[in-house]
């Protein structure tokens, strides 16, 4: 049925998401969102047309939160934490705190996808058909599709069961090489696919929190923002922070939310003596939640580029699903995080 196909798009694309970059998962959803559209012979003024893209766009985008994986923001404040606090999180622990979440706001997400857009279809069979073809032109797995999903797997599992060990960052470069040395990639595969400009950025936002620690500056602002606050208590504090970053993140790259927030933060926090790791969460899981603006996520630009979806559109929706994002959040970090020994201490 149109309604199951929607419940599967979102599934599937948010279940990918906490495997690989959303981005990714997005421009890999958008030519089967495109043919399931061109199957059904929709009109650009279809509710159900719009429902589809925004399918992509909230299951990638949703899904990336529940992971380290998902996108780089959340190895980015990882980062920022250990050079910043000298302590960490570990795989395991980020995506027991952030899956719930995760999952809560895919099944709101459903039921706002039925609310707001309404199927004025009822047969999706030309979609079935179109998309049957293209998987008979696909062909069976080859030995380098099954090496990557092998090689995937076996590098998940060492970050749930060694990351602390070994390291999440020793683990992956490990993997690079593994990658090498089965034939899963070559070099010049990397140097062409390989968004070279991300990594410096990264590396850049994790140098300039560094250096904000270590001239006093971070200190400084934490300060300045701990005298226009209203309230010093820690969960007050660390809402604001959560609000804060839940619609920066619509004008800025939820990386860069990232690193601007999160230097000053973790001196306010050392200040008052809040747990640094809940500044690192209270930052960067809100923060990838970006839902209205097309310059929030590459998986919304994508959207609107299907041509079916006006601003107006994701503004309703997408205002409705930050809202229900904040409250989820927030129980969540007061009920079950404690739990998991990321309790606020009031």
């Amino acid at each position: 049925t149109p309604q199951r196909l929607l419940t599967a798009i979102l599934t599937l694309a948010a279940g990918m998401s906490c495997i690989m970059s959303c981005h990714a998962v997005a421009a890999m959803f958008f030519p089967v969102i495109h043919s399931i559209r061109k199957g059904l012979s929709l009109k650009s003024n279809s509710t159900y047309g719009k429902a589809l893209y925004l399918t992509l766009a909230w299951g990638s985008t949703i899904g990336g939160t529940a992971t380290l994986l998902g996108s780089g923001r959340a190895p980015l404040a990882v980062a920022i934490l250990q050079e910043n606090a000298g302590t960490t999180i570990s795989f395991t622990d980020w995506a027991l705190l952030s899956f719930p979440t995760a999952l809560v706001m895919l099944i709101i997400s459903r039921f706002v996808l039925g609310w707001m857009f309404p199927t004025d279809i009822d047969d999706i069979s030309g979609a079935r058909q179109e998309l049957r073809e293209q998987v008979n032109e696909l062909g069976k797995l080859s030995y380098r599709e099954w090496a990557t999903g092998a090689l995937i797997t076996t590098t998940i599992m060492f970050w749930m069961f060694a990351g602390d060990s070994l390291g999440l960052a020793t683990i992956s470069l490990l993997a690079v090489v593994a990658a090498f040395v089965i034939g899963c990639a070559t070099w010049s595969e990397v140097e062409d696919d390989v968004n070279w400009g991300i990594v410096l950025m990264y590396g850049g936002a994790i140098a300039l929190g560094l250096a904000m620690l270590k001239t006093g500056a971070s200190a400084w602002l934490a300060e300045r923002v701990l005298e226009m606050m209203p309230s010093q208590n820690p969960i007050v504090l660390l809402g604001v922070v959560a609000f804060i970053a839940l619609w920066m993140t619509e004008a800025l790259s939820n990386a860069a939310v990232v690193a601007l927030i999160m230097p000053p933060v973790i001196g306010m926090a050392q200040q008052l003596g809040i747990d640094p790791r809940l500044v690192a969460l209270f930052v960067a899981i809100p923060c990838g939640y970006a839902f209205v603006m097309p310059m929030g996520t590459p998986g919304t630009a994508l959207a609107f580029s299907g041509g079916f979806l006006r601003q107006r559109d994701t503004l309703r929706a997408g205002t409705v699903l930050k809202m229900c994002v904040l409250v989820v959040f927030l129980v969540f970090s007061l009920t079950l995080w404690p739990w998991l020994g990321y309790g606020i201490q009031v």
